[in-house]
């Protein structure tokens, strides 16, 4: 079981007892979608701070407004990946995500402004929104 809790999640075990909790530097606006496979957790949601990675520091634009992130988190709650994508002007709003068997993560949401994804630019006409489904494998990269 695992749960957001404000902008950390939390990772039960099957008796209910707190496995790990995981503060997410992220700053993701209002709720961000959780979903499993084996012993990762992945996240999806809008937010809007700088995270710590194996990798590095990622970022998102630099704008008032909440962008696309992604990332998995090992059994223990460390982050193996995560990534941030959209564009400056409008939000990214993330609504669902799911994981099938492969490991292949279906992220949906809508788009208030322009941006990529991963996969080439989405057009957004002025003042509108689109929604949006996008596909990554299991290390992040746009299908």
């Amino acid at each position: 079981q695992l749960g957001p809790i404000g902008d950390a999640v939390h990772r039960f075990d099957a008796s209910g007892k707190p496995r790990w909790v995981r503060a997410l530097a992220a700053h993701c606006s209002g709720s961000f979608q959780l979903a499993t496979r084996g012993t990762s957790t992945v996240i999806a949601g809008s937010c809007s701070r700088p995270v710590d990675t194996p990798n590095g520091r990622i970022a998102p634009v630099k704008d008032e407004y909440d962008h696309f992130f992604l990332a998995t988190l090992d059994d223990h709650g460390a982050i193996m990946w995560a990534k941030y994508a959209g564009a400056a002007g409008g939000h990214q709003i993330v609504q669902d995500l799911a994981v099938d068997a492969d490991g292949t993560i279906v992220v949906a949401g809508w788009l208030f402004a322009s941006a990529d994804l991963g996969t080439g630019p989405i057009t957004v006409p002025a003042r509108g929104k689109v929604g949006f489904v996008a596909a990554y494998d299991a290390g992040g990269k746009a299908k």
